[in-house]
């Protein structure tokens, strides 16, 4: 059984898809499965993805174009790991970033998700100011999300122990109101290293994500 759940949701990503999975693959940490849910693309996403071998990944295709928070919930009851790694399919993240989150997350079992800073694409040398822990993360998240959501690793205990779910009515900030949640049951923390390098185009969620937020 995998240590680790990767999970990753795709709609038309191809041009920005391969760069994504690679990331991925090449992590330094390597006891995961990989989920890659496809919310019914019309370009060539699937192709790419098919034309992996690694056994660690699994595709699912889903008939019927639902959404961003529906991929969510129906590839976490299939996580086998201990923990669930979020993944989006235009960023990139660095080697070694799941190492990094699952060895803290071994050594401190108070934090339930944990974020890590990132940069922009293009722009490297642009870090947001993400909060590390405590009442930072507290009083950061009264007015936004507290991490990056393709940066987290969080506890599989959030969903199979307490029943936490992405709710849809929240989308675009399915995220921030999960965060919301987990802050009453134990800790959200971020790791204050670059770990993601996360991609800003027109066509993104979470562009339209954090502009709804920002204006809500």
């Amino acid at each position: 059984m995998p240590l680790l759940s990767v999970i990753m949701p795709v709609y038309n990503a191809a041009i920005y898809l391969r760069e994504a999975i690679d990331s991925v693959l090449n992590q330094t940490f390597v006891d995961y499965e990989f989920f890659i849910i496809d919310d019914k693309s019309t370009d060539e996403s699937v192709a790419i993805i098919n034309s992996y071998s690694d056994p660690r990944i699994i595709l699912i295709q889903k008939t019927v174009n639902t959404g961003y928070t529906d991929s969510l919930n129906a590839i976490i009851p299939l996580c086998k790991g201990k923990y669930i790694a979020r993944m989006d399919a235009d960023d990139v993240c660095v080697a070694d970033r799941f190492l990094r989150q699952y060895n803290y997350l071994e050594s401190n079992s108070n934090t339930l998700v944990l974020g890590t800073n990132y940069d922009i694409i293009g722009n490297a040398t642009l870090v947001p100011n993400v909060p590390i822990s405590g009442n930072e993360v507290k009083l950061f998240a009264l007015t936004q999300s507290p991490v990056a959501h393709p940066s987290v690793m969080v506890r599989t205990i959030l969903f199979t122990q307490y029943n936490l779910t992405y709710n849809k009515a929240f989308e675009p900030a399915e995220d921030y109101d999960l965060w919301t949640r987990v802050l009453e049951l134990g800790a959200i923390q971020n790791l204050p290293q670059v770990l993601l390098h996360y991609r800003i185009h027109a066509s993104q969620i979470s562009q339209t994500q954090n502009t709804k937020q920002t204006n809500a």
